[in-house]
């Protein structure tokens, strides 16, 4: 529209859309990092390949995400690792804790405070839901 001298304007607030909801994932994939990006900030889940604890660009991208919406704030932030109910138990324990300290690293590559960044186990080391939604890093706020 144009506008022109003396005309009507009336003014409405901005009300940006509602954010689409996430995508499920498909049967055997994880999730994909578009729906890590539509998590909320609060809690982000970075999702991992069987047996590997190294973060991939989806992850890497979901973690810039969650740091950007968490750098400037002073609230503690949870890492908690899972990983999937096959294997050695002792063995998914350990693949976990190293899942967690790989997202905690990366966080703090990007600046977020280490003070701030407290790793947390996990009540059962075996994620909720199939096993691809079980090979998880949680990130939490505590508020």
């Amino acid at each position: 529209m144009r506008l022109s001298a003396g005309a009507a304007v009336k003014a409405t607030a901005y009300t940006p859309p509602a954010p689409a909801p996430a995508p499920a994932p498909t049967k055997g994939a994880a999730p994909t990092s578009q729906a890590l990006q539509n998590a909320p900030s609060s809690l982000v889940s970075i999702y991992f390949p069987t047996g590997q604890a190294t973060l991939d660009t989806g992850a890497m991208r979901a973690i810039r995400t969650a740091t950007a919406a968490y750098i400037g704030i002073g609230t503690q932030i949870n890492v908690t690792g899972y990983a999937d109910k096959t294997g050695n138990a002792a063995a998914n324990v350990e693949l976990a804790k190293k899942r967690a300290i790989a997202v905690r690293d990366e966080l703090v590559k990007l600046g977020v405070e280490p003070r701030r960044v407290q790793l947390t186990p996990p009540v059962s080391v075996t994620g909720a839901g199939s096993d691809d939604q079980a090979r998880r890093v949680d990130i939490s706020v505590t508020h």
